[in-house]
């Protein structure tokens, strides 16, 4: 999949009205209510990524022919972590909105007067956290092999300056996320593929059955490319 270059002046314009939408919020609803919506985002977000390895196997969304590759057994095993990333982002969106329709609820507890001035500030302040939450799980997704140019998408966009912050919760996440960004580098055309990534590739490849001899060709051809 490629992600549209012609929009990133309107995925800048989407990143700037989050930010703002969730400081008003934070500002807005205070500091319990935007304490609880950062919790939340951060449950939501390991719990969607736990339940598509679940899910993506019964529901196909990225279509098959959206990866390239003709080795025909190298390009079921990219497809698989491909359909998943997909499920994840929908699976994360939808619980998400269900959460915030939910919040109401919580409203009266924030809403006491002695509480409402310092209320206010810290929810300001986890407004801002709550938008660097959102904006990491969108950086994760576009490092996957989900976007074929994801990488030149965040370069080129304020996503940049929250990648640095994402590869670091990366090195806390295992093998599995750095597994998806190294498999991105076999559907981005032209892109270097480091030492480290085609370690992580072939590794990868033989966990999914892959004998040998196809690795080695396939990836002599990404390297070569």
């Amino acid at each position: 999949m490629i992600f549209p270059i012609h929009s990133i002046l309107f995925l800048n314009m989407a990143i700037v009205a989050v930010l703002l939408l969730f400081l008003w919020s934070g500002y807005r609803r205070g500091f319990l209510m935007k304490l609880l919506d950062c919790f939340s985002t951060i449950i939501l977000a390991f719990l969607s990524w736990f339940l598509s390895g679940w899910i993506a196997p019964l529901l196909k969304l990225v279509p098959r022919e959206a990866v390239t590759i003709s080795q025909p057994d190298i390009a079921a095993s990219i497809y698989e972590p491909m359909n998943r990333v997909c499920v994840f982002a929908i699976l994360f969106l939808c619980v998400w909105l269900l959460v915030m329709i939910a919040k109401p609820l919580f409203k009266t507890i924030s809403s006491l007067p002695i509480l409402q001035g310092i209320n206010k500030l810290l929810g300001l302040i986890f407004g801002a956290l709550q938008t660097l939450i959102i904006l990491i799980v969108a950086v994760f997704v576009l490092q996957t092999p989900l976007f074929a140019n994801g990488e030149y998408v965040i370069a080129n966009s304020y996503l940049k300056l929250v990648a640095q912050a994402e590869s670091g919760i990366l090195e806390n996440l295992g093998s599995s996320a750095k597994d998806l960004k190294a498999l991105q580098k076999i559907v981005t055309p032209n892109s270097k593929v480091e030492k480290e990534d085609d370690l992580r590739i072939r590794i990868w490849l033989q966990k999914q059955g892959v004998d040998q001899q196809s690795i080695n060709e396939f990836m002599n051809e990404v390297i070569g490319n």
